[in-house]
């Protein structure tokens, strides 16, 4: 049976919960969620900006930010997942999500910030992002702290977010110019 998470990001990037109750001060599983929160606020930030400036500073950060988060959390977390028959099939879904979510990035890197079909792609993005959250905080995380237990959460963090620093700078120097002008 799976550990409870007592608190998550929610849909307007906020983290709930006394202190998420899913590893502790420090561990992997809270350095994700909390990441949740802040791409869920950087992408609705997107939203809310006011013009193409904003716009364009904002989204090579979210981006940059998501990928960094996704490609670290394939490679640490579901890379040891993989090690267990009971989360094999948890790191195969998190590739298929992964891939969605780099479809609407490169859908929203070949079309101008002005147009609708920018803004429609970018609420496809937030649907897929938040139907990924949802489904690691409330299926996966859970069962993966079970399976991998308190010390390794915390060891995983240290070697997340040791990767995720080197990958940053590859992910910035690989991007697309941006979105165009219309």
């Amino acid at each position: 049976m799976s550990t409870p998470i007592k608190g998550h990001s929610t849909s307007s990037g906020a983290v709930i919960g006394p202190e998420l109750g899913v590893s502790g001060p420090g561990g992997v599983f809270t350095q994700l969620i909390n990441e949740h929160g802040e791409l869920t606020r950087l992408l609705r930030g997107i939203f809310d900006a006011k013009t193409r400036d904003q716009r364009s500073s904002l989204y090579p950060v979210l981006r940059t930010d998501l990928l960094a988060h996704e490609h670290t959390e394939r490679a640490v977390l579901y890379g040891t997942l993989r090690e267990f028959p009971a989360t094999q099939a948890m790191a195969d879904a998190h590739e298929r999500e992964v891939g969605e979510l780099e479809s609407s990035l490169a859908q929203l890197d070949a079309l101008s910030f002005e147009t609708e079909a920018w803004y429609q792609a970018l609420a496809t993005l937030l649907e897929r992002l938040q139907h990924h959250i949802r489904h690691e905080e409330d299926e996966v995380f859970p069962l993966a702290r079970e399976t991998l237990g308190e010390r390794k959460s915390h060891d995983l963090k240290v070697a997340y977010l040791g990767t995720k620093a080197g990958l940053v700078n590859t992910i910035e120097a690989e991007a697309p110019p941006g979105p165009r002008s219309a």
